[in-house]
């Protein structure tokens, strides 16, 4: 396909542009990627892109190095797939994070897909809600095998515990025979008209105005708790099942949620071959196949192996978080992968998480990590149990001082 969408212009699909070239990022609905229209993205990356992708934190996916004028022919092949909203806004705020194994898992709460459909018309239908910063994100956790335990977002729903969280730090009981769906749009309106623009978190507007203002503008009673802190712990790769049930789900990582065009293809394969012909996107920078029998399971984690992924539970890459780096960003002056690979070479089978972040903004991992590598002119510093942009008390540091520290720490 060539030419231009209809009504497109540079920021439809939100592109970004970077050292390599510019990046496209996919949210397809539900976090679903049906095997054909996997393969398709598999050669659209090769084609207008530089063959390289990486799952994201949000369930999307991310296609890296395309060129600019390659932009709106890349834009009319995923809206042809179904995979965005060919209308701006629209695509800007369908920020919804689910369950990934909705529909397959039976423990799943069985209204989780109605009340993430009544989400999403709210967000296409409801004209205030237009007006939600483009980085505004709904969680709906509806439990089940891959719970989505230490995802956080403006809004999470817990709906296996009748929980809704705001931001960060508070949390607030459903009471009984309340719509989530309808408590969720209600709090998303009632951010809207007491931010006025101000802030793009829920957590920001949270510490101006506080709880119990955007509880009134929502027009709901309920009582707010403090959110205990709960670490992002990814589920173990491999296969999840319920105790007799003859098929399950294979869950597979790739190193720092990187993977190739060939690998997304041979993994659109598989999941066709082994499941139910769907991959399924997580916020671990996974991905997911379902309904894969139990006895074949092996066969699958094997040839997933194969293309790339990560299924040995102990391995080191997998409590490593790092960003692209220099080269593939302009903010970037180090190469952060390649000390990621190094260090995990001497790293024990088990430990703490690492994050490794070519720049202050830690987009690989937002949160605290018992050891962050921040790079800054070519160089390290090192901060102890913080994010990115945290203290550092040792700045300057070589990839030898780097490797030094971590076989005494």
């Amino acid at each position: 396909m060539s030419g231009k969408v209809k009504g497109w212009c540079p920021s439809l699909l939100r592109p970004m542009q970077a050292a390599d070239g510019w990046l496209l990022r996919l949210k397809p609905p539900g976090g679903l990627l049906p095997a054909d229209k996997a393969g398709h993205i598999a050669r659209l990356s090769q084609v207008l892109g530089n063959g390289q992708m990486e799952l994201t934190q949000r369930a999307g996916l991310q296609l890296r190095g395309l060129a600019e004028e390659s932009l709106g022919e890349a834009a009319e092949q995923v809206l042809a797939l179904g995979l965005a909203a060919d209308d701006t806004a629209l695509e800007a705020r369908r920020n919804l994070t689910v369950s990934p194994l909705t529909g397959f898992d039976k423990h799943v709460r069985n209204d989780t897909q109605t009340i993430v459909n009544a989400i999403e018309i709210g967000l296409i239908s409801e004209p205030d809600l237009a007006k939600l910063p483009d980085k505004f994100g709904f969680v709906i956790d509806g439990g089940g095998l891959l719970p989505l335990r230490g995802i956080s977002a403006d809004i999470v729903l817990r709906l296996a515990e009748r929980r809704l969280e705001l931001g960060k730090r508070n949390s607030l009981r459903l009471v009984p025979g309340a719509d989530p769906s309808a408590w969720a749009l209600a709090l998303a309106r009632a951010f809207v008209q007491l931010n006025r623009g101000r802030f793009r978190r829920m957590q920001a507007l949270l510490e101006e105005t506080g709880i119990e203002a955007l509880l009134k503008a929502a027009n709901l009673e309920a009582k707010s708790e403090t959110i205990p802190a709960v670490d992002q712990q990814p589920p173990a790769p491999g296969f999840h099942g319920h105790d007799g049930d003859r098929s399950g789900a294979l869950l597979a990582f790739w190193p720092f949620g990187a993977i190739g065009a060939v690998q997304l293809g041979s993994a659109a394969e598989l999941a066709a071959r082994f499941g139910d012909g769907c991959l399924r996107l997580t916020p671990w920078r996974a991905l997911a196949v379902a309904d894969v029998k139990r006895d074949q399971a092996s066969a699958l984690a094997s040839a997933l192996t194969e293309a790339g992924a990560m299924l040995d539970r102990s391995d080191p890459l997998l409590r490593i978080e790092a960003c692209p780096g220099q080269g593939a960003c302009a903010e970037a002056t180090v190469d952060t992968r390649s000390l990621a690979r190094r260090l995990a070479k001497q790293a024990p089978a088990e430990g703490e998480r690492l994050h490794i972040s070519g720049c202050s903004k830690g987009c690989a991992h937002p949160g605290r990590a018992k050891l962050t590598l921040v790079g800054e002119q070519g160089r390290w510093s090192l901060v102890r149990n913080g994010r990115a942009n945290g203290v550092s008390r040792e700045s300057g540091l070589n990839d030898r001082q780097i490797l030094d520290l971590a076989r005494h720490a």
